[in-house]
């Protein structure tokens, strides 16, 4: 007898994009790419010992909104270096007791950062998440958690869905562009004034903490050359405009180890010809310090 299957309910607005976590697809042998919709499945967590693992209630369908849901639920705030504000809070909770506060703080999170970043569903708190709390699932460190969400029927302001936006228009929603070029690149902080990054009265133009990158014996030496900037240095180094800072962190460090003037370790400023700057190998960068 034929397994009756319910239909899915598919629409442009709720979109479709590679799968999360990232995977190959055996059919087709790329990137796994999944479809929104709006019938199913569910989100469901589970706090394992110290950590929270979470998985689509069905596995035998993909759903690109439910992997939206659970890619938001797993991120730290801080964590996406160019979207500092995406993600949740629960990662906070790990180590929490198994206790009414804990889930009304969890509820409280989850329909927070699905409100802040995924239009295309709504979580009510009361309504939308069930736990499953059990004698046995407690002594195994396992609190069972299932989110239903409730979907849109149309399109919404704000759901960053492809083609209704592009990926410019999608980060100049959160982030608006400060001062920007003839192509519309912004040379200056789109984060600059938010919360995440204002320390004191100063603002800061990253939230990430500051590294100590030792030195080791695969480091690389670069001469600084007339016209040279940090960007430039690391397109050179690196090929990535973005690892600028671990360079800056680099001749700070060096130049506070030789106990040189507070001026030199200014980076605001461009580094001076013939400087000669240690920075972490390739390999070291991309496998420890930009991650």
């Amino acid at each position: 007898m034929a397994q009756h299957r319910p239909s899915i309910t598919k629409a442009p607005f709720y979109g479709r994009g590679l799968g999360f976590p990232f995977r190959v697809d055996p059919a087709r042998g790329g990137a796994a790419i999944t479809d929104g919709a709006s019938d199913d499945p569910a989100v469901a967590l589970e706090y394992m010992g110290d950590r929270f693992t979470i998985r689509e209630v069905l596995p035998d369908r993909s759903n690109h909104i439910a992997e939206s849901i659970r890619h938001i639920l797993m991120v730290a705030k801080g964590e996406y270096d160019t979207l500092p504000e995406f993600g949740s809070e629960i990662n906070h909770m790990v180590f929490e007791p198994n206790s009414l506060e804990f889930r009304v703080f969890c509820e409280h999170y989850f329909a927070e950062s699905t409100a802040r970043w995924e239009r295309r569903v709504a979580i009510d708190e009361q309504r939308d998440v069930e736990w499953t709390v059990s004698d046995q699932a407690t002594d195994q460190h396992r609190l069972g958690c299932k989110l239903t969400p409730q979907f849109i029927r149309t399109q919404v302001a704000g759901n960053l869905v492809a083609p209704f936006v592009n990926s410019r228009q999608a980060r100049a929603q959160e982030y608006p562009l400060g001062d920007s070029d003839g192509n519309g690149h912004d040379w200056t902080s789109r984060y600059l004034g938010r919360d995440l990054y204002q320390g004191g009265s100063e603002p800061l133009l990253r939230i990430r903490p500051s590294l100590l990158i030792e030195p080791r014996p695969d480091d690389i030496f670069y001469e600084v050359r007339h016209f040279d900037t940090w960007l430039l240095i690391s397109h050179r180094v690196y090929g990535d405009i973005r690892h600028w800072h671990v360079i800056a962190e680099c001749a700070v460090q060096d130049a506070a180890n030789r106990e040189e003037s507070r001026d030199v370790m200014d980076t605001n400023t461009d580094p001076e010809p013939g400087t000669v700057l240690r920075m972490p190998s390739r390999t070291r960068l991309l496998m420890e310090l930009a991650a």
